[in-house]
């Protein structure tokens, strides 16, 4: 499915805007990270393209639809959260297969269905214990199944791996773009971590105080920033950045004159 947001303004107050005329463009397929400071947007951004909130101005459209009163239950959209928020009481079938059964799918098929979703996240091992049963990484993989159970078309991202220690983040970092590729699914990832931007997105919108600075893929963003902010937020370690005056063709710096092509 393909996304747009066009002129999109979003605020909580009457001073500012949380987001500012933002306008993107997310291809059917493709996989898009926001990423960011805290505060600057991109949970926000991804709340109203899954229609949990609504844009004060602007539109927004997917495969050319503006789905701006469309209800979250109707958008056909996957999300997975920064909690996993598992029901405790069910089995990893019945939570995978939770969706399923709030559509009325038909019991037998709704298993058949539950069971294919959690072999994609290799946890058909483990249908019949509770989230309590699971470590954190496995809970988080149910709650990736029972986003794609529904096959949705967009898959929303929303911090998944904060909870992780640093193995279990490579590993779900893995997972998570093995089954976006076999799936072919429009997938959105908010995130404040630019490895995981880096290694799994085809391209990143950039953001900073509720716009985008730049929307570009990772090769771009790390050997032609647009501006200092990118310059100094991608990359680790950062760029080095030197003062200097540029006069006459040179560039001079403390102690010292480069001269210029």
């Amino acid at each position: 499915m393909k996304i747009e947001l066009r002129n999109i303004c979003k605020s909580f107050n009457k001073k500012t805007n949380t987001i500012d005329n933002m306008n993107l463009t997310i291809n059917d397929g493709e996989f898009v990270a926001l990423l960011g400071p805290s505060g600057c947007g991109k949970s926000t951004t991804m709340l109203m393209i899954a229609g949990i909130y609504k844009p004060d101005r602007g539109e927004i459209y997917f495969d050319g639809q503006i789905v701006n009163d469309l209800e979250p239950k109707d958008r056909n959209i996957g999300m997975v959260f920064q909690s996993y928020a598992l029901y405790p009481h069910m089995t990893v079938l019945d939570n995978i297969a939770f969706p399923l059964k709030q559509q009325k799918v038909p019991k037998e098929e709704r298993i058949k269905r539950a069971k294919r979703a959690a072999e994609m996240v290799q946890l058909e091992h483990l249908l019949g214990r509770k989230p309590s049963e699971l470590s954190g990484g496995q809970q988080q993989r149910v709650a990736l199944a029972r986003a794609i159970v529904k096959r949705p078309k967009v898959l929303l991202l929303d911090e998944p791996m904060s909870n992780l220690d640093a193995r279990l983040k490579i590993e779900m970092r893995e997972e998570i773009s093995r089954i976006q590729r076999e799936l072919g699914i429009t997938t959105i990832l908010v995130t404040h971590d630019q490895e995981e931007a880096m290694t799994m997105a085809d391209r990143i919108a950039v953001m900073k105080e509720g716009q985008i600075i730049q929307y570009d893929t990772p090769m771009e963003l790390y050997y032609n920033p647009k501006n200092y902010f990118i310059a100094q937020f991608i990359g680790t370690p950062p760029m080095n950045f030197l003062k200097g005056k540029l006069l006459n063709n040179q560039l001079h710096l403390p102690n010292s004159t480069v001269e210029l092509d």
